[in-house]
């Protein structure tokens, strides 16, 4: 039997560029995450999650919403802001899951309470929707703020329909571009290379 060098088993897993774990491709990836569910990692119940929204024969793995579901929110009561998120989505489009408005909104509030950025947006224009325009505003302002391209887009479109003052669009403009710049780095590079 062969022994595997650190350099060839890197380039037969994927290797986190921030912690740097090895995560074996296959089969190994579904007993991996399951290991860090036991050990109550958030992430890890989202990203198993994501292996059981479609059949996969490499891992062997069916299709199963409800266990999506399960995994979700688990991961939600974990904190994990992407479960938050994608239980909200699954909600808000029936998918898997009984339609509900309510529990959409309740699950991308979560997301936002646990850090989830993208998710101000969803929030926004659930607020816009019904009429509350000013925390509309305020969801949209703070997404732009941290760095949220959905979020700046919508601050640009009250800008120019009036909604927005020139001061709070130029000081949004300038906080969302120093939170890009800060986020600049090789490590965010390289994920985004392997995590697209």
């Amino acid at each position: 039997m062969e022994s595997i060098s650190k350099g060839q088993k890197e380039e037969e897993s994927e290797v986190c560029p921030f912690c740097r774990t090895i995560f074996s491709k296959g089969k190994e990836v579904v007993e991996q995450l399951q290991k860090l569910i036991d050990n109550g990692n958030a992430d890890a119940c989202f990203e198993l999650s994501g292996y059981y929204t479609k059949y996969d024969p490499s891992i062997g793995l069916s299709q199963d919403l409800s266990k999506v579901n399960e995994l979700l929110v688990k991961g939600s009561k974990l904190g994990c802001e992407k479960s938050c998120h994608n239980l909200g989505a699954l909600y808000k489009n029936g998918i898997g899951v009984e339609r509900d408005e309510k529990k959409a909104k309740h699950y991308f509030e979560l997301a936002v309470i646990n850090g989830s950025v993208s998710s101000r947006s969803v929030i926004g224009n659930i607020e816009a929707k019904a009429g509350n325009m000013n925390r509309a505003k305020r969801h949209f302002l703070l997404g732009a703020r941290a760095g949220d391209t959905e979020c700046l887009d919508l601050v640009t479109k009250g800008y120019k329909d009036g909604m927005i003052t020139k001061d709070v669009y130029a000081n949004t403009l300038r906080a969302y571009q120093k939170r890009h710049d800060e986020m600049k780095s090789d490590h965010r590079k390289k994920a985004k290379q392997i995590y697209p």
